[in-house]
């Protein structure tokens, strides 16, 4: 039951509690340095304007980088995620793991 809670507060303190943000999050820490947004898009099939407002609620609180930056194919919004990102998906899984024994 500790483990439960201590789960619920990391996700409540980050704003992760909507499933969606998680598994943004989850799915950028497995990708190396900077995504496109409509690469991102597209591979989560969310509308651009949900993806968006999850992107700024999670920059907002320091979980991932989301700018324009001039790419290859012109000035297109990229993100990637912080090493404090990071750090919250490394605590996540090793509260799941303690959970699940």
């Amino acid at each position: 039951m500790e483990g439960a809670r201590r789960l619920l507060d990391l996700l409540r303190i980050h704003g992760l509690l909507n499933g969606v943000k998680l598994g943004i999050l989850l799915a950028l820490y497995h990708i190396d340095g900077y995504v496109t947004f409509t690469d991102l898009q597209r591979a989560l099939d969310l509308p651009k304007s949900s993806l968006h407002e999850f992107l700024d609620d999670m920059s907002r609180v320091g979980l991932v980088e989301y700018r324009r930056a001039v790419t290859d194919l012109g000035v297109r919004a990229v993100v990637k995620i912080t090493d404090k990102g990071r750090e919250v998906v490394k605590q996540y899984v090793d509260l799941v793991k303690g959970a699940a024994l």
